[in-house]
């Protein structure tokens, strides 16, 4: 059976009430972006639906916490949500940790486009394109007492293409009954892909008449069991289903990175399908950006070419963009007598001030947050290779790093009956990209106070933060 293409905008974790935040100090000059970053970038997330002419927007958790953003975020929802149903598209929106139910209740009544997915349990929607069915939306808000299993995404039995709209992340790996063809996620503020396994057809799943044949094909069966023509009848479709595309579960990130750990570009998804094919696009619409910039160095590195450096750094990161002001996290790798004076001299600070001064104030920005050295990795390497204590300290670094399983046992450290539970987790029991950033931290700890050579050739780290 033959379907219309679906086009839609893919959105979450638009959190109307975070403004961008991860500066000791807000310049003057950025305040008020930084304020209306989340406004403005969910402004462009509907503009993109109306450009795009889509058929509807998907809303995947997190839009707003109505108590904490004020009048204003009702406000603007209030028009954008007006100005969508002008243009005939619906809005599908499974709440996340953000949103309360009975803070909607009243307000959805005034937005007659617009549906809240309940919560507990997956609810089937058939969107009509006048009075052709052209889409089957499956979707829950977040429950925290009733999780729901992705067993319950049924596909729309007559064959429509069928989208699952879930907040958060699904166990992995993660089963779907055969036949949808997107999963629309939310809850992660980086965007990214999650491995989906579809389950193999049986009796009981397929579109209606499908199963009518299978439960035919088992009556004619005196021995309870699939006929050998139903039996064929599997195995030709679980053939069919290996070249099938995987189903796409995908996260599109939050619209608006609020800090360092929101790094590059964000924005929502345009995805397409007819049901075997899903495409996808991803749509920037961030306001500010943050960027880590990694500059490498060596011994022949002079302070004058450092500035030129940075410079042609600066005006490349410009050109890529320059429609968004930039917040960079400067990372300057490499030795020498340039690094010992990064490291222990005036010169960071310097160079820090001469970065916001020359390029902070735009258009667009680019302000420099901070400036961090770190020691070349060789330099690691070669003073593990020593015979001494921190080459041994360096040696057991490493053991801990190649073998993530091995506990770091940070707890022993810590009085947990100090700490709320959830604070003690974080800081004992890290996550992967936590645990390697604190032995890195450690290993070039280790060289700042247990080297013996001379400053500027050690590769220690330093930082100049935000004043």
């Amino acid at each position: 059976m033959q379907h219309t293409t679906v086009r839609f905008v893919h959105a979450s974790d638009l959190h109307l009430e975070r403004p961008v935040g991860g500066l000791t100090e807000a310049p003057d000059h950025l305040r008020q972006i930084l304020v209306d970053a989340p406004y403005l970038a969910a402004q462009r997330v509907f503009d993109c639906a109306v450009a795009e002419a889509v058929d509807f927007v998907i809303l995947a958790g997190d839009v707003v916490d109505a108590a904490r953003a004020g009048a204003r975020a009702l406000a603007f929802l209030d028009e954008q949500f007006g100005r969508l149903a002008q243009h005939g598209i619906r809005v599908y929106w499974a709440g996340g940790n953000a949103e309360q139910p009975e803070q909607w209740s009243d307000m959805l009544q005034a937005w007659p486009n617009v549906h809240l997915f309940p919560a507990g349990r997956v609810e089937r929607l058939v969107h009509r394109r006048g009075d052709t069915a052209v889409a089957c939306l499956l979707g829950t808000s977040r429950h925290k007492r009733q999780p729901v299993r992705l067993a319950q995404f049924c596909p729309d039995p007559n064959g429509l293409p069928s989208i699952g709209v879930l907040y958060g992340c699904p166990a992995t790996p993660a089963v779907l009954l055969r036949g949808l063809c997107y999963l629309a996620l939310g809850g992660r503020h980086q965007r990214g892909d999650l491995p989906m396994v579809e389950q193999p057809p049986t009796a009981g799943s397929g579109t209606t008449s499908q199963r009518q044949r299978a439960a035919q094909a088992e009556k004619q069966d005196n021995r309870g069991k699939p006929s050998r023509i139903f039996k064929m009848q599997l195995s030709n479709a679980q053939l069919s289903m290996a070249h099938r595309p995987a189903v796409l579960a995908h996260f599109p990130g939050t619209p608006q990175g609020r800090c360092a750990q929101n790094l590059g570009p964000h924005g929502c998804t345009l995805a397409e399908t007819d049901g075997q094919r899903t495409h996808t696009r991803f749509m920037p619409t961030d306001a500010v950006r943050w960027i880590e910039a990694r500059l490498t160095i060596d011994e022949t590195t002079n302070r004058q070419r450092l500035e030129e450096l940075l410079r042609e750094q600066v005006q490349a990161m410009r050109q890529s963009d320059p429609a968004v002001d930039l917040l960079v996290c400067w990372r300057i790798i490499g030795d020498g007598q340039i690094v010992g004076q990064l490291r222990s001299g005036p010169l960071a600070e310097e160079l820090l001030a001469w970065l916001r001064l020359e390029f902070g104030y735009g258009p667009p920005a680019c302000w420099s947050v901070s400036i961090q050295i770190e020691p070349d990795r060789s330099a690691l390497a070669k003073a593990s290779e020593e015979q001494t204590v921190l080459g041994d300290l360096l040696r057991a670094l490493q053991q801990l790093e190649q073998h993530p399983q091995q506990p770091l046992e940070l707890d022993s450290m810590v009085d947990r009956r100090l700490l709320p539970p959830k604070v003690f987790q974080l800081l004992c029991k890290p996550g992967h990209r936590r645990r390697t950033q604190l032995l890195q931290e450690a290993a070039e700890l280790a060289i700042k106070l247990l080297g013996t050579q001379a400053p500027g050739a050690d590769g220690t780290s330093a930082e100049v933060a935000s004043a």
